[in-house]
């Protein structure tokens, strides 16, 4: 079983690092208790930053500490751990909204279906819930 969740890409996160605005960077997990993403800059391991997804209606945010960073091939993959079990499933149930959103726009372009959120959350629900909660 994988230990984080797969984040559709798409979806862009900002996070702020020290200084507002930090820019947007693309999420490459999520996980029980974190998040890890890629960005063009190093990153100290014990600072705090703010990881906000700006598509999300209202936009939502959350704070971690860093608790790893690896330099890549152009940049830094950096994870960070949610400071409480609180925000961890806060997380989780943001990433459900990330699939269902990214479902939506999938079904348009390879069925020229237009769902709403809630058929799009539905048929997601109905097809993807049980595997989604499975791969903690």
């Amino acid at each position: 079983m994988r230990h984080y969740i797969r984040h559709p890409v798409d979806i862009p996160i900002e996070v702020d690092i020290d200084k507002p605005r930090d820019g947007a960077h693309h999420t490459v997990n999520v996980g029980n208790g974190g998040i890890a993403f890629f960005t063009s800059k190093q990153v100290a391991i014990g600072e705090l930053v703010t990881i906000r997804i700006p598509p999300i209606d209202p936009v939502f945010q959350l704070q971690g500490r860093v608790v790893w960073c690896k330099h890549a091939a152009s940049g830094y993959d950096v994870g960070v751990a949610f400071l409480d079990e609180q925000r961890a499933f806060q997380a989780r149930m943001m990433e459900q909204i990330c699939y269902i959103e990214h479902y939506q726009k999938e079904v348009l372009e390879r069925e020229g279906r237009t769902l709403t959120l809630e058929e799009a959350s539905k048929e997601w629900v109905g097809r993807y819930a049980d595997t989604f909660a499975q791969d903690e």
